[in-house]
């Protein structure tokens, strides 16, 4: 698949420290899984959110992506990148709303 990374998803991926290696490490996985998928079935951990038309997420270690996927063109656009304490608090449920198609 395509995929298209949103300012904000770089900008909080970009935020991990040096100390957690780990994580990077676990999201350049999860990005080249995304890649290499031919349909958001072989996306591991991916999971299509409810309340939403085409807003999915996939969770790295404590934290979550949230990407949208455009079926016509098949393309996935990664918008945030957030701490599942976060991830699910009424200011990214806006945020997600006002991406969904």
């Amino acid at each position: 698949m395509k995929i298209i990374y949103r300012k904000s998803f770089v900008k909080e991926v970009g935020k991990i420290t040096s100390r957690n290696k780990g994580l990077k490490e676990l999201v350049a996985k999860a990005i080249l899984n995304l890649k290499n998928a031919q349909s958001l079935k072989d996306i591991d951990n991916c999971k299509k959110l409810v309340g939403y038309n085409s807003v999915y997420r996939i969770k790295i270690d404590g934290y979550r992506a949230f990407f949208i996927h455009l079926t016509d063109e098949n393309e996935l656009i990664l918008h945030y990148f957030a701490i599942r304490s976060k991830a699910y608090a009424k200011e990214m449920k806006t945020k997600l709303k006002s991406i969904d198609n």
